[in-house]
């Protein structure tokens, strides 16, 4: 069985709508960005070992930047939003 099928395409749907409403809730309540990064540490984390190495590398060496001056939860938060495929979950997605 191939690893890339609709079974796991679903999952990820799935992981996107759960951070929507965490994102959601985050509006409601109003919470600081670092707030939600701090949140999302843990998952960010786990899915660290995923993301293409080009964008861990490209936020270590940009310390003078705006990304240079987040914490590394707020950065991997970052890579996530920035790495997740919008136009795949709209096709899949009733919303």
């Amino acid at each position: 069985m191939a690893f890339k099928n609709n079974t796991n395409a679903g999952r990820v749907a799935k992981m996107i709508d759960l951070l929507r409403l965490i994102e959601k809730s985050a509006s409601s309540n109003r919470a600081a960005p670092s707030e939600i990064a701090k949140m999302l540490t843990p998952l960010a984390e786990t899915l660290r070992p995923y993301l293409p190495s080009s964008c861990t590398e490209t936020l270590a060496t940009a310390p003078d930047s705006p990304l240079g001056r987040l914490t590394p939860g707020e950065r991997a938060s970052l890579l996530l939003a920035d790495g997740a495929s919008l136009d795949q979950h709209r096709h899949d997605s009733p919303y």
